[in-house]
């Protein structure tokens, strides 16, 4: 096994993640307006989005799949606009006071189960959106496969190690920030919301740039 290049992985991970991001803003966002178990559960929607990115550049890896450069241009504009229309929803919904934690979930009361659907679907199209992981994913991601001499056992050490970091690291953020800054709530899911409306106004800026 090539130790220094799984060092050199883990490394690049862990500063890819603990830099503030749309999804951190995200699952920070959820954890000021519904609580922490909201937060833990939306962390699991955004890692199982990293891990639907990270399945597709293992399948191009492989030769199992086979992805016109085309198909990634269109599918980076559609996940432009999905972080651009959740980046507005959170900005309005950041205007009134985070909701008391109630029920199973830390929502209101009123149909808590559509409220938790609608937040994991948005924390999943945010991850897959992000642009971050993307490019991670896309340009970074494949110089790491040789950490060991069989593709698939260096596969599945790098997804396990991407699912602990992406997992731990966000949880760690959500517990710290909750505790350390529980009386600041408010202001952070206010700077959550504009940090992912001005993220998602450079991707396309970005992407619009590109076609001119």
């Amino acid at each position: 096994m090539n130790y220094s290049l799984l060092i050199a992985y883990f490394t690049t991970i862990a500063l890819l993640i603990a830099t503030p991001g749309p999804v951190l803003a995200y699952v920070l966002f959820i954890s000021g307006r519904y609580g922490v178990k909201t937060a833990i559960i939306t962390t699991i929607a955004t890692n199982i989005a990293s891990l639907t990115l990270l399945i597709i550049a293992a399948l191009v890896l492989v030769g199992a799949l086979i992805i016109h450069p085309l198909v990634f241009e269109v599918i980076s504009i559609i996940g432009c606009v999905a972080l651009f229309f959740i980046a507005i929803k959170m900005m309005k919904q950041s205007r009134y006071a985070p909701q008391a934690p109630s029920g199973e979930y830390g929502l209101d009361l009123q149909k808590p189960q559509k409220r938790l659907s609608q937040i994991l679907l948005q924390g999943y199209l945010l991850g897959v959106a992000n642009p971050k992981d993307v490019i991670f994913f896309v340009a970074l991601f494949p110089q790491f496969i040789h950490i060991t001499s069989s593709m698939e056992f260096s596969l599945a050490i790098l997804t396990l190690g991407w699912i602990v970091c992406d997992f731990g690291i966000l949880l760690a953020y959500i517990l710290i920030i909750h505790k350390t800054m529980r009386h600041r709530m408010q202001i952070i899911t206010k700077l959550a919301a504009y940090m992912i409306f001005i993220v998602a106004c450079l991707a396309v800026f970005y992407n619009i740039q590109k076609w001119f």
